[in-house]
């Protein structure tokens, strides 16, 4: 059982293990400064939409951040220590100052590296596997995501507890210390309230027990093999049931249910958490594969702006690493390259049967396994050609190095440009700047609508919440063209502003809609409501008459211009054939009439209309 902790190192020994560790710590300094280039650079970038719903759904009080941990959050997970504690800390000191919210992700972020040293260090005990694992999955791009900003926080928090207890659970079965496995359950528990993906622990720990928990050479018939690890991790599973229990069976997180998962739905979409058993998860383990080297497939990759030279790098770089793997299955090192393996695919599992929200930041767990695998077949290829050393370390440094190069051009892309990160920060940040530079004070109960069809900003601003956030006040009303929204007819001019955003940029319009409201009223498609003329011709002394399919023996509001100019409104009453009559009098006004659209008195709806008069 004492094969994975080496043994302390002999006094001879000391000199040389105290230069070692010296090289870890330059190793260190070197990695953090390349964090630093690589996701820190612009510490002042502004929040993505995830973050500023989090934000605005932060606990204000002691009572409701223990409350917390008995109900879901109003985003429907359930992760009471990242999506509650900092914010609820830091907001009432920062507010929406964004530099301060990056420390912690930074000094996470850290951690969680030197955590993924120890790991590789424990398992190969070979101090080049971990510093070259550890280097692979510090640049590896799915960073770009989990340290953006605080938003990601359970992607970190969780991963930081699972390799902690992974590390707690290896020392227990080499030195059956018992506080290691209190330790290993408690940061379980930990991992668990941080994100639900960590259920996938105790089979991880199982896999790790069953390939590195016993001596190398030592007899160990299969039933052992297979009982003492399960046996091990009792308390895993049982803390895993009663998880499963409370949060799954009682809570519902997500709605999810049995059937759900056997069910897939009519309809998806990229915002909604869908999980399906069926040929999904085929296809999204597929997608994982190629995104654990850092190469762009699919629309969520899109942003990376390589060039086919450095796609191809990544390519080559593939058939690499995959075919000094096959040949690592015939050496001793197969028992690493079946964790790695194992690792990655598990921890993978709960991210597996989404339909439509597969993103590459669920890799993040996942790549400490593979980069196990990278670190553990460029050791072989040093030990395979120690004897030429002069070729050896080049051909690592040369490769690794370009691996760098071009994981920076994807990740630097990706935080300026990706529509879940940087886009939605820029877009954010533009619009509620512009906003605050027109309007310091807004007028009392203020209704903004927002007119963004042509670019949405409704997700980035987590509809209400950014704009009540920035102007401190609940009584922001906020309505956006995208999503099908207009401005209602009770609501006072006075205190409505009407601005327009596009080419990520804030255009007033409020003097213009003051002054004429009807111009800017939103019409929604009238279905079976259709206004149509009986004439399209009119003089003085002829009649004609004005029907709406559908409408019988009520008041409508008709808005219409004359020769396109302003827009005006006026009410006139349906008989029970649904039409109203006019005459054309010597008084009537002449010229070309468009009636635009059509209201019932009384209803919030206004309908589009397309019929033309000319009166002569």
């Amino acid at each position: 059982m004492r094969t994975i902790v080496p043994e302390k190192p002999a006094a001879a020994d000391e000199a040389a293990e105290h230069t070692q560790r010296a090289w870890v710590v330059a190793f260190f300094a070197l990695l953090f400064l390349a964090d630093w280039y690589l996701y820190f650079w612009n510490m002042g970038h502004f929040f993505q939409g995830d973050t500023v719903f989090l934000l605005h759904h932060r606990p204000t009080s002691i009572r409701e951040l223990l409350r917390e941990f008995i109900s879901l959050h109003p985003s429907g997970f359930y992760r009471p220590l990242a999506n509650d504690i900092l914010e609820s800390v830091l907001y009432p000191v920062l507010g929406l100052n964004p530099v301060g919210y990056r420390i912690p992700v930074y000094a996470l972020f850290m951690a969680i590296s030197v955590a993924v040293y120890m790991l590789a260090f424990t398992i190969t005990r070979r101090r080049i596997a971990a510093a070259i694992a550890t280097f692979y999955f510090n640049i590896h791009t799915t960073n770009a995501y989990t340290t953006y900003d605080i938003g990601f926080m359970p992607e970190l928090l969780y991963t930081f507890f699972y390799i902690l207890s992974v590390l707690a659970y290896l020392r227990y079965i080499d030195r059956d210390t018992k506080s290691a496995l209190r330790i290993s359950l408690a940061c379980f528990a930990a991992s668990m309230l941080s994100k639900e993906a960590a259920v996938t622990l105790p089979l991880t720990l199982v896999a790790l027990h069953m390939f590195i928990g016993f001596k190398t050479g030592e007899h160990v018939d299969l039933w052992r093999r297979i009982v003492r690890p399960f046996r091990a991790t009792l308390g895993h599973f049982l803390v895993l049931i009663a998880y499963l229990l409370s949060v799954a069976g009682y809570l519902h997180v997500q709605g999810m249910g049995i059937e759900k998962l056997f069910n897939r739905p009519a309809q998806t979409e990229t915002a909604i958490y869908d999980f399906v058993v069926d040929q999904r998860i085929l296809v999204n383990a597929d997608y994982a594969m190629t995104w654990a080297f850092n190469i762009p497939r699919g629309w969520n990759t899109g942003f990376r702006n390589l060039k086919e030279g450095e796609v191809t790098f990544l390519k080559i770089f593939r058939m690499f690493i995959a075919a000094v793997l096959v040949l690592l299955l015939f050496q001793r090192e197969r028992r690493i390259l079946l964790v790695g393996v194992v690792w990655f695919f598990v921890t993978l599992l709960p991210a597996l049967p989404l339909v439509n929200h597969f993103l590459p930041y669920y890799l993040f767990l996942s790549v400490v396994g593979f980069s196990l695998l990278v670190g553990s077949a460029f050791t072989w290829v040093c030990d395979t050609l120690r004897r030429a050393p002069y070729l050896a370390w080049p051909l690592v440094a040369g490769v690794l190095a370009g691996v760098l190069y071009v994981c920076s051009v994807s990740i630097h892309a990706n935080i300026r440009s990706n529509q879940l990160l940087g886009e939605s920060a820029d877009r954010a940040s533009s619009s509620l700047n512009g906003l605050k530079q027109m309007y310091p004070v807004l007028p009392p109960s203020p209704v903004i609508y927002i007119d963004d069809e042509t670019e949405p900003v409704w997700w980035h601003h987590n509809r209400d919440a950014l704009i009540q956030m920035a102007y401190n006040r609940s009584d922001v009303r906020v309505l956006y063209s995208s999503l099908g929204q207009s401005i209602p007819p009770e609501v006072a001019v006075e205190n409505t502003i009407l601005v327009r955003f596009e080419n990520s940029h804030l255009t007033d319009y409020t003097a213009e809609f003051r002054d004429n409201p009807r111009r800017f009223t939103s019409y929604t498609d009238p279905g079976g409501h259709k206004l149509q003329l009986s004439a399209n011709d009119v003089s003085v002394g002829d009649s004609y008459s004005l029907g709406i399919s559908g409408l019988q023996d009520v008041v409508v509001n008709i808005t219409y211009t004359v020769n396109d100019g302003r827009v005006e409104v006026f009410t006139t009453e349906l008989d029970r054939e649904g039409r109203a009559r006019f005459v054309v009098s010597k008084d009537t006004g002449k010229g070309f009439y468009r009636f635009l659209g059509f209201n019932v008195e009384g209803q919030r709806d206004w309908f589009r209309a397309a019929a033309t008069i000319t009166a002569h």
